[in-house]
């Protein structure tokens, strides 16, 4: 088994995965290192280019290297692998990002569930044929997102990707991270805590509680909803794991969570102005419903 992953650079929580990867002696590859970063699917090209260069039967486990952290070891990741394909008839097991929101799920143009486009696991013959799928449908212009293809893929060919991909609806591969209270899931606690930094005063509380708790005896996390063990935990849209990485021991802060503040604005900037939009065009196609019938009611007099 292999677990691969995309990073131009070492970023996020992605010391503290390597260092997981290494004591658990799981073999990885880190694929775009010191590369300029061309768009999403630019990753996916070139994992499907690593992926002509390995047998068929290798297993891949594809993560996020930035915001994931891994919690078993490989014989544990493959017997998992194994019964899931046993009970899927499917060869490829696709996370999920189960609780998001039902707008979260329209941008990214998925069904009921959400399909995260960063992380799953397989052999490599199926993988090539998702992918090259992918290309033949989509072709291969780097800047599209791949997580709005994956979705695209999986819901609008069904008769393709439903024959290779099982979706991970209960975490037990990979766990995505969101926070508990339906508020910052919206405003991320993130942001309370680098302000109160930045001023050097408290003036907000900020709540960093996940949908996953860490388990100090067996040292795995769990979904606290499937109470489901899980593979690797990422924390997607810088989702905070800093309490559960503290719980694993490690003394590390991650250096994406100071810039959050400005990834925050600049979204919550673009969140309003697509807001002002929709109201304007509804107050728009109400003003002139009710000009057209009050123009009416004249006419009939």
């Amino acid at each position: 088994m292999i677990v691969l992953m995309y990073a131009t650079h070492i970023d996020g929580y992605m010391p503290v995965l390597l260092d997981q990867l290494k004591k658990k002696n799981i073999k990885y590859e880190v694929l775009g290192y010191k590369k300029k970063w061309e768009g999403f699917f630019q990753r996916t090209i070139d994992y499907y280019d690593y992926l002509k260069t390995i047998e068929n039967s290798e297993i891949v486990c594809i993560i996020d290297g930035f915001d994931t952290l891994c919690f078993d070891n490989e014989k544990e990741i493959l017997e998992k692998y194994e019964y899931m394909v046993r009970k899927s008839k499917k060869p490829i097991i696709w996370g999920t990002d189960m609780d998001r929101q039902v707008y979260t799920r329209k941008i990214f143009g998925a069904g009921d569930i959400l399909i995260n486009g960063g992380c799953s696991i397989g052999s490599v013959k199926y993988y090539k044929k998702v992918f090259e799928d992918l290309f033949q449908i989509y072709g291969t212009n780097k800047n599209q997102d791949d997580q709005k293809m994956i979705n695209n893929y999986y819901y609008s060919h069904p008769e393709k990707s439903q024959k290779y991909i099982c979706l991970d609806e209960k975490n037990i591969f990979f766990g995505n991270a969101t926070y508990k209270d339906m508020i910052y899931n919206w405003i991320n606690p993130v942001l309370f805590k680098n302000i109160n930094e930045k001023i050097g005063y408290e003036l907000f509380n900020y709540n960093e509680n996940i949908d996953f708790e860490y388990d100090p005896v067996s040292k795995k996390v769990y979904h606290i909803k499937y109470l489901t063990k899980t593979s690797f935990l990422s924390g997607p849209g810088n989702v905070s794991l800093d309490k559960i990485v503290s719980q694993c021991g490690y003394e590390f802060e991650n250096p994406r969570s100071k810039k959050y503040l400005m990834i925050f604005i600049k979204n919550f900037m673009s969140d309003i102005i697509k807001i002002i939009v929709v109201l304007v065009i509804l107050i728009v196609i109400i003003y002139f419903v009710i000009k057209s019938f009050f123009n009416n009611k004249k006419i009939k007099k």
